[in-house]
């Protein structure tokens, strides 16, 4: 009792001091509320015993550090979950602006290169656009893609009307599928694997009922 509490205290004065700490629940709540800077609680103790103070100075720091930390943490994970899902809302934003400018910069093209006015890209007028070195370099840049991958695209989209000789695109096919996104090695593989299956089909028919007048 001697080395916390002065031995020439008051009967009263050291009553209230051991009263701070009368049981464990009332100990817990009163330093709990000094976590949060109330230490009315601590009031004899700090008034009658001095060393006390520096204690309850080390206490109060080194549990606010700890308070503080974990709070830090919790704020900075929150804060980094947030920033990570604005980042990829951002991303998906800037994706999907670039696909329509894509899309308009290849309708804007195709109205140009589309002589005939039909809303189709002939194999004529495609050859056309690659064969001009403006043009090509154009297409290839709102594309992505080069060249010869034009040049396959196109053949597995192209399609031949009844009564006509020469395959031809639709327009709304030239803007989907010419898109950046047909640049992907899986997406042209699995379009070829697709023509390929058609071309079987139509080979096993006409091994059934004969030849058809316009093969695909």
């Amino acid at each position: 009792e001697g080395l916390v509490v002065p031995h020439d205290l008051p009967d009263g004065d050291r009553a209230a001091v051991m009263g701070t700490f009368d049981s464990i629940p009332n100990s817990v709540f009163r330093l709990f509320q000094a976590m949060n800077a109330d230490l009315g609680g601590f009031e004899p103790l700090l008034r009658h015993v001095g060393s006390s103070k520096y204690v309850m100075m080390f206490y109060m720091v080194v549990t606010n550090w700890a308070l503080f930390s974990i709070l830090t943490a919790v704020v900075s994970d929150n804060m980094a979950k947030a920033t990570e899902e604005l980042e990829g809302e951002i991303a998906e934003d800037g994706v999907e602006e670039a696909k329509r400018e894509r899309e308009a910069k290849m309708a804007v093209l195709f109205k140009r290169i589309d002589t005939n006015r039909d809303d189709e890209l002939t194999l004529d007028e495609f050859k056309g656009i690659l064969a001009d070195e403006a043009s090509c370099q154009e297409i290839c840049s709102i594309t992505g893609l080069p060249p010869a991958d034009l040049e396959d695209v196109f053949d597995l989209l192209a399609t031949r009307k009844d009564g006509e000789e020469e395959c031809s695109i639709k327009q709304i096919d030239f803007i989907q599928l010419l898109d950046i996104e047909c640049g992907s090695v899986t997406a042209r593989s699995i379009m070829k694997v697709e023509h390929r299956l058609m071309r079987l089909e139509v080979a096993f028919r006409e091994a059934i009922d004969g030849p058809s007048p316009h093969p695909p």
